[in-house]
């Protein structure tokens, strides 16, 4: 007669087992509930390493749509954003913050309403978008479209405040510069030390550098 082989556990062991399963179970589902709830909080444009404005917070908005489907020129962010952080885009194209004086491509803004004006008005088919930091941030200061060499030629200019590394953004006549190593510059790159930057090619008077940078 053929043996039979029992199991070489007992029922207190085989309950362990069971609890060691189901810890895993319950690790998982944790792990996905975490990863919906970042894919929901992207969704609406906060930075999903933030908080909700205690000291020390970095409240973020990205890529937050105005006028959707509208026509128009004014439009307001859905939260106060802070003075000089906001980086305004329409189609992709990064549109430029000046004064009174606005020209094609061009907006102002009204902070305390934090309200901008295109100079141009969007037809319901454009997509503007905004990124910009709330007004509740309190841990660094950013800078946004600070003028660099204005009025100058040149490839060497100090930026006014020396930038948290890797949070430099140059635009020249509003076209994006790529930030490179040392000695391996590129046309329409620059690269950076301390607050000196340097363009790969020279600006001339009249072309506009600007730099988006935090400290």
């Amino acid at each position: 007669m053929r043996s039979v082989r029992t199991p070489s556990w007992s029922l207190e062991g085989l309950a362990h087992r069971v609890q060691d399963l189901l810890e895993v179970v319950s690790d998982i589902a944790a792990a996905i509930n975490s990863e919906e709830d970042v894919h929901a909080l992207a969704m609406t444009g906060l930075d999903p390493a933030g908080d909700t404005g205690a000291a020390g917070a970095h409240d973020h908005v990205y890529h937050e749509e105005l006028g959707a489907s509208q026509a128009g020129a004014s439009w307001q962010f859905s939260q106060q954003h802070q003075s000089g952080s906001e980086r305004v885009f329409l189609n992709n194209f990064p549109l430029r913050r000046v004064g009174s004086d606005a020209g094609v491509n061009e907006y102002t803004i009204n902070v305390l309403a934090y309200t901008i004006t295109l100079w141009t008005s969007k037809s319901a088919s454009d997509f503007l978008e905004v990124d910009y930091a709330v007004a509740t941030d309190v841990d660094h200061t950013h800078v946004v479209q600070e003028a660099v060499g204005d009025g100058l030629s040149g490839s060497s200019f100090d930026l006014d405040n020396t930038p948290t590394t890797g949070s430099d953004r140059l635009f020249l006549n509003n076209l994006p510069l790529r930030r490179v190593g040392a000695g391996t510059e590129g046309l329409n790159e620059y690269s950076i030390s301390g607050k000196t930057i340097t363009l790969w090619a020279s600006k001339e008077t009249g072309d506009h550098l600007v730099a988006d940078y935090i400290y």
